[in-house]
């Protein structure tokens, strides 16, 4: 008898509590519940250490199946890895894409994308930031 996976239950309990807090947060109607609810802050800590023991986890698992020596059916071969791609996207967005976009934002500004140093007013022939000294593209 195999057991029973808690790790996407422990993501329901967790986002269904986010979208109750959220809610009582926008329409400024707080009652007795919210009190016993931890700090989103907590929530999404806890999420994100369950995304990465899950990513983990499948990688171990992905890794066992390969390694048996047993022929392996394409389907599950294919389930698994979409939905190890569909774990390393989630933590992808989560971690490098706020990174990226601000980058890519600070540069459309005209400001360094280390430090944010307003770059426009520099002469043409300096490659790197006056502030950081990391090399800027043209």
């Amino acid at each position: 008898m195999p057991l029973p996976r808690q790790q996407p239950l422990e993501h329901l309990v967790a986002l269904t509590r986010i979208l109750v807090q959220e809610r009582q947060l926008k329409s400024r109607q707080i009652n007795s519940m919210f009190y016993h609810f931890p700090p989103l802050t907590d929530l999404f800590a806890a999420i994100t250490r369950l995304l990465w023991l899950g990513f983990v986890l499948l990688t171990f698992g992905i890794a066992a199946g390969f390694l048996t020596g047993q022929p392996l059916p394409y389907m599950k071969i294919a389930w698994s890895l979409g939905v190890w791609i569909f774990y390393a996207a989630i933590l992808w967005l989560l971690f490098a894409a706020p990174f990226a976009w601000r980058r890519r934002r600070r540069i459309k500004r005209g400001l360094c994308p280390a430090c944010a140093y307003d770059l426009r007013g520099r002469g043409s022939d300096s490659k790197t930031c006056p502030e950081c000294g990391k090399a800027v593209k043209q």
